[in-house]
């Protein structure tokens, strides 16, 4: 499935099988400037019981037609429905740098309400480095 207005890509479209009975889904974020596509060696390791999807930012990747969005805020609004059409299914959200902070306005703003969030280079929501 690929929900043409919010860019959500299940991992068939990175050479994974899909998996639809799959107890859990897993939405990567990648960092600024990138494409969700430089996450892949890391989400093809992960077990075939988690289904796998990743966003494209406006202007970036997949989406490179689309104009750049230079607001953050902007970000969460184009990427929070997209989200929640994944709601019928327990989600976790992960985050690369920049795309970490995504995840954690995402999860914080969606009526999905996550299990998880795994933030990978970046600092807590605090400031801290943990």
């Amino acid at each position: 499935m690929h929900p043409e207005r919010y860019y959500l890509l299940s991992r068939r479209h990175h050479a994974r099988p899909d998996a639809p009975a799959a107890p859990l889904r897993l939405v990567a974020y990648g960092f600024a400037g990138g494409s969700i596509t430089s996450l892949l060696p890391l989400l093809q390791q992960l077990p075939s019981t988690i289904e796998v999807w990743g966003a494209e930012y406006p202007g970036r990747g997949l989406r490179w037609r689309d104009p750049l969005c230079h607001d953050a805020a902007a970000v969460i609004d184009d990427l929070l429905p997209g989200l929640e059409r994944l709601a019928d299914r327990p989600l976790a959200l992960l985050g690369y740098s920049m795309g970490a902070q995504f995840a954690y306005r995402l999860a914080l703003a969606s009526a999905a309400a996550p299990l998880g969030l795994v933030a990978i280079s970046a600092r807590s929501p605090g400031g801290a480095v943990v």
